[in-house]
């Protein structure tokens, strides 16, 4: 299964496809896991919706990122530690678009306290940080979020 922003790491730099292999940094392969997903085109009701979210937060998202509430403190914590100091900074409690880059890449750091070893934290945050590169330089020549 691929990250949130569905990229995959290649002895090249990111894509943006996904395949059942990767190449580590190691040059060797990793196996990924693919969870059979209906496809978009595919109609669901809604009990096949929650039947699916009960699955995934009561096993298979505990055993990668702990008790929610657990993983959420974490996170709380670190999204209050950067929103204070973004206030401090600014004079304001603003957040602007490259912040939620910023917040994503913690929330992923958060879960990494529990799974380091999971590959998708590491792209996502990857990615992350080239979109909030990106969009934080929008933001300084003023072409952004118009």
């Amino acid at each position: 299964m691929a990250g949130f922003l569905g990229i995959r790491a290649t002895g090249h730099g990111l894509a943006t496809t996904n395949e059942s292999l990767i190449k580590t940094s190691l040059g060797g392969l990793a196996k990924r896991k693919q969870k059979k997903q209906p496809a978009a085109r595919d109609l669901l009701s809604r009990s096949d919706v929650l039947q699916m979210a009960n699955e995934a937060v009561s096993k298979s998202r505990n055993v990668s990122y702990g008790e929610p509430q657990d993983d959420f403190a974490c996170t709380a914590e670190l999204w209050d530690s950067y929103v204070t100091r973004i206030t401090q900074v600014r004079g304001m409690p603003s957040i602007w678009p490259s912040d939620i880059s910023a917040m994503m890449i913690l929330l992923k750091i958060s879960r990494l306290a529990n799974s380091p070893g999971e590959m998708d934290h590491w792209i996502d945050i990857a990615g992350y940080s080239a979109i909030g590169a990106e969009i934080a330089g929008q933001e300084e020549t003023g072409n952004c979020c118009n």
